[in-house]
């Protein structure tokens, strides 16, 4: 088991952050947390009854450990995987939260949208290396709407160091100014 996993929608490394053990299963399963989004992966396992009981195991991705309110939901084809890598991609179901759409079932409408792209993953350094940039600073400038709009992003930044212990893979730069925002670059593809 790695202690840590590379999760493809929240881009990003999540560090073992413990286990969760369910009473009803008797099987311990790993979660992470990554420091930079603030964002837990964890294993739920929950027991309910509507009109029949029912077993609802998923994968969840969201920022209170232990609750179903997450951003992202995985439901694995075998939930007795313990490993969140080792799932079986091909049968497994993937959501991630969006707005409500209204439907026959239900006016309110159903924020969970089908993402088949999300993935996670067992980092490995040689396959996920540190995007490294040579740039310590720039400026970001703009005469156009940018500028009426986000006035507050235009402005010099400078490269904050260390970034990759709190799960970054790519260069975080920090805006110099009083008015702080945080820009990260992805690497290439």
């Amino acid at each position: 088991l790695s202690p840590v996993c590379l999760v493809s929608y929240d881009f990003g490394l999540y560090f073992l952050h413990g286990w969760n053990e369910h009473d009803s299963q008797g099987v311990k399963y790993p979660s992470y947390f990554r420091p930079a989004s603030e964002q837990y992966v964890f294993y739920m396992h929950e027991l309910g009854a509507w009109e029949y009981w029912h077993s609802y195991d998923r994968w969840v991705i969201g920022p209170v450990h232990n609750q179903a309110g997450g951003g992202i939901m995985i439901k694995p084809y075998n939930p007795e995987m313990v490993c969140p890598w080792q799932i079986k991609w091909f049968r497994t179901h993937r959501w991630y939260h969006d707005v409500n759409i209204p439907n026959l079932w239900n006016p309110v409408g159903n924020p969970w949208k089908i993402d088949d792209t999300i993935f996670i993953e067992c980092y490995k350094e040689e396959n996920w290396p540190e995007f490294d940039c040579p740039c310590t600073s720039f400026n970001i400038t703009n005469e156009g709407r940018v500028k009426e709009y986000h006035p507050d992003r235009l402005g010099e930044y400078t490269l904050l160091t260390d970034m990759h212990k709190e799960g970054y893979l790519a260069p975080v730069y920090a805006k110099v100014s009083p008015r702080t925002s945080i820009l990260s670059l992805l690497p290439p593809s």
